[in-house]
């Protein structure tokens, strides 16, 4: 692009950035950090989120700090990607290092610190920024954050704060919590060994595509219920509910593991 006689802008130069952040590309990234520094492009917000952002995708929280610090206005994204990259590359220590400094915190970043701290085993911590993130700060959780902070529940088996997430989504949505949630809340109690409430949720949801309907028949399978997986796979194709390479998957894991052969 340089070779061509092309003027650069922050708009290209955010088209590029934006392209290398998807593709992981750290060469590139690179390469552009010192055009936007030799071009005077460093002014544009825009830019230097898209270039840290390159940073965090490949795990270089060095280069994500001096983008950050060579900032003049820094907007809440700006601190947001700053700190997406210390609690990746730092650890959760720095990560709330960053997080208390932020004058102002969106609900990415609150997320992200309460599902680092779920995935840490690190429940008091990250109940506590929860309870002020909803109560002192007057956040209410989206589909995004709450399915966010179920999978951390199911990853580290925390099943005391998956309860009080499924009363809160009860209390805030109804008890329709829609498909995303849904599907979230019964793999977290799948997951956390209690396979009697996932089928409770699972039963009650109105609507169920193929992922929840997995979700159900990976948990079913995982606690060894085998009649039952076969049954749920029977009903998924009896609703209309055409299975995919999850679903023949699990049911093919189910039969190998009985020895019963497909």
């Amino acid at each position: 692009m340089r070779s061509l006689p092309l003027p650069l802008d922050p708009v290209s130069v955010l088209c590029v950035l934006t392209k290398c952040s998807h593709l992981g590309c750290v060469k590139m990234g690179s390469q552009l950090h010192a055009l936007v520094v030799k071009l005077g492009v460093s002014g544009c917000v825009r830019a230097c989120n898209a270039l840290m952002d390159v940073y965090v995708k490949c795990e270089l929280v060095g280069g994500v700090r001096r983008v950050f610090e060579d900032m003049g206005l820094k907007t809440v994204v700006s601190w947001t990607v700053v700190l997406e990259g210390v609690v990746k590359g730092e650890g959760l220590e720095n990560g709330r290092k960053v997080f208390d400094e932020m004058p102002e915190r969106n609900e990415v970043a609150w997320t992200m610190m309460i599902v680092g701290y779920v995935e840490n085993g690190m429940t008091r911590e990250a109940f506590e920024l929860l309870r002020e993130m909803i109560f002192e700060c007057g956040f209410v959780l989206n589909d995004v954050s709450l399915c966010s902070i179920l999978s951390a529940c199911s990853q580290s088996g925390d099943v005391s704060l998956g309860r009080w997430v499924h009363g809160y989504a009860v209390k805030e949505i109804g008890w329709d919590v829609g498909v995303m949630v849904g599907t979230g809340l019964v793999d977290m109690y799948a997951k956390c060994g209690r396979i009697g409430a996932a089928l409770v949720v699972f039963r009650n949801m109105p609507r169920r595509n193929v992922v929840a309907w997995n979700a159900m028949i990976g948990g079913l399978a995982m606690h060894g219920k085998g009649k039952d997986v076969v049954d749920m796979f029977d009903s998924m194709i009896g609703e209309g509910v055409s299975p995919d390479a999850n679903s023949l998957g699990r049911e093919r894991m189910w039969w190998r593991s009985a020895g019963e052969g497909w």
